[in-house]
């Protein structure tokens, strides 16, 4: 029974991943009467955990559909919002235009966020945005020049330049190059995990390949009065601290934390092209990241603050920053 529990709630994550909003509700309540049964009958242990699990993916659901558009007859339009050329700009290509993205991280440690099967709304949030529909008929039908006349319009570029879409540009559909970038999902790592997971994406990057650091966390912020080093006196983002050994600081000497991600710990990862993307209450610290090895280098970060009304409306069912980049 517990095996068939199980089940269920992992195929509840695929069809949040597909999104197949139907099937979602077809299986939370089948979800609901299995646990039900399961408990009346067997009257377990793991009863509490159960009702927790359903409550999570009820309160994840709820959340994912904060954005709710209508059709005129009122009823739910289904969004995608993964990459497609329908909803990518075209783009002109050029000889600067040779990288394309290959590794992504995604780190998730909001502290009071919406999560379920250890991702957070805004970690499902990100995945959804950086991924590519697969839809290879699609792609050769919308990618023929004729077809594409109303979208160049609207953007200004005339037909007989050539377009090209973001990780789209000299792909070929009978390859076997891979049509999303490989993803790590990592969920309230620790120091040690995050580091190790960048330097494995740095070291798989190919040629012209780029790095995205998207990064969903609380700030840690300066404890220090004076600014020294930008790298590592500004603060920077919690990292777990689980299964990580403290050393007990006797001398009482002021030190920093250890379970925190500063800009600093970046710098060596700048050596190629690299991406950030920092929401949380502290990203204004990674403002200020040198380009020593002169390699492409983006950081986008959250505002220091929002409305009132807003930041409690959004602080367990994900980030306005995020969300923004999700569903603009």
């Amino acid at each position: 029974m517990v095996k068939k529990l199980r089940y269920y709630a992992r195929f509840i994550v695929v069809c949040l991943l597909l999104r197949r909003v139907g099937a979602i509700r077809e299986l939370l309540a089948e979800l609901d009467k299995q646990i039900v049964d399961y408990t009346s009958t067997y009257e377990p242990d793991d009863q509490l955990e159960w009702s927790l699990v359903l409550e999570e993916i009820k309160t994840f659901v709820k959340a994912d559909s904060i954005v709710n558009v209508l059709h005129a007859d009122q009823s739910s339009v289904i969004l995608s919002h993964r990459l497609t050329p329908l909803t990518t700009p075209p783009v002109e290509k050029s000889t600067m235009m040779n990288l394309s993205l290959q590794e992504i991280i995604l780190i998730g440690n909001a502290s009071e966020q919406v999560k379920f099967s250890e991702m957070t709304i805004d970690m499902f949030r990100m995945m959804q945005t950086l991924e590519r529909e697969k839809n290879r008929d699609e792609v050769n039908h919308v990618s023929d020049p004729p077809s594409r006349a109303s979208f160049e319009k609207s953007y200004s570029i005339t037909s007989n330049k050539t377009l090209a879409y973001p990780m789209m540009a000299n792909h070929d559909v009978n390859s076997s190059r891979r049509e999303n970038p490989h993803k790590y999902i990592l969920y309230k790592p620790t120091i040690t995990q995050i580091m190790m997971f960048l330097a494995t994406g740095f070291k798989e990057l190919p040629a012209n390949g780029v790095l995205l650091m998207y990064i969903s966390a609380d700030g840690c912020f300066q404890t220090s009065k004076h600014v020294n080093d930008l790298g590592y006196d500004c603060g920077g983002i919690m990292a777990s601290s689980k299964r990580e050994m403290e050393l007990t600081n006797k001398k009482g000497v002021h030190v920093k934390e250890i379970h925190c991600l500063y800009p600093g710990d970046l710098y060596a990862f700048t050596r190629k092209p690299l991406f950030v993307i920092i929401d949380s209450d502290n990203s204004f610290a990674f403002q200020y990241i040198p380009r020593y090895f002169g390699h492409p280098f983006v950081v986008l970060m959250s505002p220091q603050e929002l409305p009132d009304k807003l930041h409690e409306q959004l602080q367990h069912n994900g980030s306005l920053f995020t969300l923004f980049l999700h569903s603009p």
